[in-house]
């Protein structure tokens, strides 16, 4: 089961059809702040997570909540904007970084992420 976690509805639905197209099932988040409640009450084997929500909390943020409460759970971040420091943020939080505007490396990442 994977989180979808998206600020925009559009997107959510876009990446929704990717994931029903893979045979994937998952569940869905609008902000960072609904993530973490689904989190902190079910397993996920993956969260693919926009880095940019605004007026919440960001990406980056959520991804370094979950490892501070010590959850392990896979995260892809993706993002029409990445800078190098949200990269490196990622990547020290050990998490994958994929550019929104490339669905076939997304579910590569997703793939190469549940295996």
């Amino acid at each position: 089961m994977i989180l979808l976690v998206d600020d925009q509805a559009d997107v959510r639905f876009m990446l929704s059809l990717f994931l029903q197209d893979e045979g994937m099932d998952f569940d869905e988040a609008a902000s960072g702040e609904e993530a973490l409640e689904k989190l902190a009450t079910n397993h996920y084997d993956l969260v693919l997570l926009d880095q940019r929500m605004p007026p919440g909390i960001s990406g980056i943020e959520v991804a370094e909540r979950v490892r501070t409460i010590g959850t392990s759970t896979p995260i892809v971040l993706y993002s029409a904007f990445l800078d190098p420091q949200v990269e490196q943020k990622a990547a020290d939080l050990g998490l994958r970084t994929v550019d929104k505007g490339e669905p076939d490396r997304l579910i590569e990442a997703i793939r190469a992420t549940l295996v």
